[in-house]
């Protein structure tokens, strides 16, 4: 069974900075931690990176290529979060600076991951939409079917894409989404996976097409899983 944090900050971001590296580093065994810039390393090369000041809150990603995208919020005087650490293992963050409601303010997630090769590492999971070239966005505040995977050999944080016309010249490249059909006949959990990484997640899936957004324990095809909204983390 998930293990799951709760926690409201009234104090200010720089206060739930430290409150949720804290509660973070309870759940997962970080490669270490770098205080002196807020870095949580999930890997040798890739990290968290978290921020508030002010009343301003931060969470980047990056790794040896440098920070590849961060997500940001201004006019914060409180912050809600809420950590979920599933049997499996995985960890995933739903935070935001209004009271958490289902289906909205997933940010991030923490993956087992595995490459072509077998090698297994951490990567980190984001919803956020990010076009090639764009660093920065807004904190996710409503779920919607978009992916990107930060590991290791990570070069970019664009959108996972895909070119939908096998024999044009001029490749019209779309993004990959996934979420729910009222019509669909059964729950389909794929890997979740990038354009920009050679890594897929060993445990978390991705709802590539359900009938209704899923929240909490729910059994999906025979096997438990701790869900938000469209992406399902094992929890057995």
């Amino acid at each position: 069974m998930a293990q799951i944090i709760n926690k409201t900050i009234t104090s200010g971001p720089s206060a739930a900075m430290d409150e949720l590296i804290s509660d973070l580093r309870s759940v997962f065994a970080f490669k270490r931690y770098d205080a002196e810039n807020q870095r949580l390393y999930i890997t040798d090369e890739t990290y968290i990176y978290i921020n508030g000041y002010s009343s301003s809150f931060n969470i980047a990603f990056g790794n040896s290529n440098g920070q590849l995208i961060q997500l940001y919020e201004s006019s914060v005087n409180f912050i809600y979060y809420q950590i979920i650490k599933s049997a499996s293992g995985d960890v995933a963050l739903r935070l935001y600076k209004q009271p958490l409601v289902d289906n909205k303010y997933f940010q991030m997630a923490i993956v087992k991951v595995k490459n072509s090769d077998d090698s297994e590492s951490y990567a980190v999971y984001t919803p956020a939409y990010s076009a090639p070239g764009t660093t920065s966005a807004n904190l996710v505040a409503s779920v919607y079917g978009s992916m990107m995977l930060i590991a290791d050999d990570t070069t970019s944080a664009g959108y996972t894409a895909v070119n939908n016309c096998a024999d044009s010249e001029s490749p019209n490249v779309s993004p990959v989404n996934f979420g729910m059909n009222i019509n669909t006949q059964s729950a389909k959990l794929i890997q979740i996976f990038s354009t920009y990484s050679d890594y897929m997640t060993s445990n978390a899936r991705i709802m590539a097409q359900t009938p209704r957004p899923y929240n909490g324990e729910c059994l999906i095809n025979g096997r438990q899983y701790y869900c938000i909204s469209f992406i399902a983390l094992l929890d057995e």
